[in-house]
C-alpha cells in the first residue's frame, strides 16, 4: 500500500517542530520503497495536494491547547467517508477539501491517521523543543509505531 508520513510543523516555532521531527524518524525507523516522506509548513486545506497517488497517509501535527498536558497524543483515523454536512460551511477546511478531493478522484486514500500532539508553545520564535515535549517524543514515537504498523498478534506481545 502507497503510504504518505507528513510532518507538518515549523522548526521556528518551539514545539511546533515536533510533528515535523517525529515525522522524520518514524520515515527513517520504518520507511520502504512503498513509502515516501514530506515535511510541510502548510496546514489545513493546502495539504490535500500532497496526498494525491497514496492509499495510507499518516500526519503527524502539533497543537496548541492550555488546558492539556504537553506531549499528549490523539489519534484521528478518519473515516471513508466524512459527511460534508457535518463540516463547517464557513471555510474550505482540511476535511471538506479532503472529503471534496475523494468525491471528485483526485485522492483515493483508503486510511488516513492524524496524530495531533500538545505544545507547551508555537507562537513564538524559539529554535528546540521544550524540556517537556523532549521527554514524551520516545512514547509518542512507540504509541504511533505501535497504532500504524504493529498487527494484533505484535501489539499483544508488545503490552
Amino acid at each position: 500500500m502507497k503510504t504518505l508520513i507528513m510532518g507538518i510543523g515549523n522548526n521556528l516555532l518551539g514545539d511546533d517542530g515536533a510533528g515535523l521531527m517525529l515525522a522524520r524518524q518514524l520515515y527513517a525507523l520504518i520507511g520502504s520503497d512503498d513509502m515516501d516522506f514530506i515535511e510541510s509548513s502548510h496546514a489545513g486545506s493546502r495539504c490535500i495536494d500532497f496526498l494525491s497517488g497514496y492509499e495510507r497517509v499518516i500526519i503527524i501535527e502539533v497543537f496548541y491547547d492550555k488546558d492539556k498536558p504537553v506531549g499528549e497524543c490523539y489519534r484521528i483515523v478518519l473515516p471513508e467517508v466524512i459527511p460534508l454536512e457535518l463540516l463547517s460551511s464557513h471555510h474550505a477546511d482540511f476535511f471538506r477539501s479532503l472529503e471534496v478531493a475523494r468525491q471528485s478522484g483526485m485522492v483515493s486514500l483508503k486510511k488516513i491517521s492524524i496524530y495531533a500532539i500538545t505544545a507547551k508553545e508555537i507562537f513564538e520564535f524559539s529554535q528546540g523543543l521544550s524540556q517537556e515535549m523532549k521527554e514524551r517524543i520516545p512514547g509518542i514515537m512507540e504509541e504511533i509505531v505501535r497504532d500504524e504498523f504493529m498487527d494484533d498478534q505484535e501489539k499483544m506481545r508488545y503490552a
